[in-house]
């Protein structure tokens, strides 16, 4: 039942500490080898010093890139693991029956997932279905926010349950499956590389698995970051077209330059109106 636990950091020393001691406390009977892989911020010593193997880079290649090197040097280890835990710098495990979470990771299962909760306690959105281009130009339009605003909450199961995807702050991966279904798509260089890898297990035969007995902090939340609009739905559409065909990825494409260019007329904070005119231009 041994795992490593892969952290992928860029400039947020101080939070992926925080990650890691959490994992410590809460893995500590099958925590096997913590590595840090250090995407070109100067920050490798900060970690060499609480104990983590460091991979460093000297220039960021992307969260796909950096997870698969961290696998990789996993797979070569003389201890090997059965698991690895990719986690967030801005997330950290909260203590809860984890042994009990490795244990649903049978042969069958490619990932598993716990719930994910925000800074305030409440649960966030952490399993989907495979994503469909009319949702994804309802969420450039801020379709989901809207619906928060007016009280509508969308539910998650209360049981361990097969889902089709999970949220990638806190996922476990199956090494043996690692080995059938390959490494992550480099070609994400961020956001949709998890969701892009949960379908292609799914496709292969494999179960993902959503266990909300165990939990998370989440402290990004949901939301794209204000200036990565770009960076996201390029992925998106990159997954569309891999799913689906170029064909429907670029009549995704035309449609979400069409929203971003409206959205922007109608959006206050510069810094997303600005994101959102480069989706409309570059994307």
């Amino acid at each position: 039942m041994a795992c490593d636990l892969i952290l992928v950091n860029y400039a947020s020393a101080l939070d992926a500490k925080t990650a890691i001691l959490s994992a410590k406390h809460c893995l500590r009977p099958i925590l096997n080898r913590i590595i840090v892989i250090e995407n070109g911020t100067g920050e490798a010593e900060e970690f060499r010093r609480i104990g983590c193997e460091v991979i460093e880079f000297s220039e960021n290649k992307g969260f796909a890139y950096a997870v698969n090197a961290g696998i990789s040097a996993s797979l070569r280890s003389k201890r090997p693991s059965k698991h690895v835990m990719l986690i967030n710098p801005d997330a950290y495990l909260l203590p809860g029956p984890w042994l009990r979470f490795f244990s649903w990771i049978v042969p069958e299962v490619a990932a598993a997932g716990p719930a994910v909760l925000s800074m305030s306690g409440e649960i966030q959105a952490s399993v989907y279905s495979e994503p469909q281009p009319f949702k994804i130009v309802m969420e450039l339009l801020g379709a989901q926010k809207i619906i928060r605003c007016i009280g509508i909450k969308r539910s998650m199961p209360i049981l361990n349950t097969q889902v089709d995807t999970l949220q990638g702050s806190c996922i476990v991966i199956s090494l043996n499956a690692w080995k059938k279904i390959g490494p992550f798509d480099e070609n994400f260089f961020m956001y949709h590389e998890e969701t892009d890898w949960c379908l292609r297990a799914r496709d292969a035969g494999f179960y993902n698995i959503y266990d909300p007995s165990v939990s998370i902090v989440h402290k990004g939340g949901i939301e794209v970051p204000s200036g990565r609009e770009l960076m996201y739905f390029r992925s998106a559409v990159h997954l569309v077209a891999k799913r689906r065909g170029e064909s429907e990825a670029q009549r995704l494409r035309n449609n979400l330059r069409r929203a971003a260019r409206i959205k922007s007329i109608f959006e206050f904070d510069s810094r997303r109106k600005e994101a959102l005119i480069r989706v409309g231009m570059e994307l």
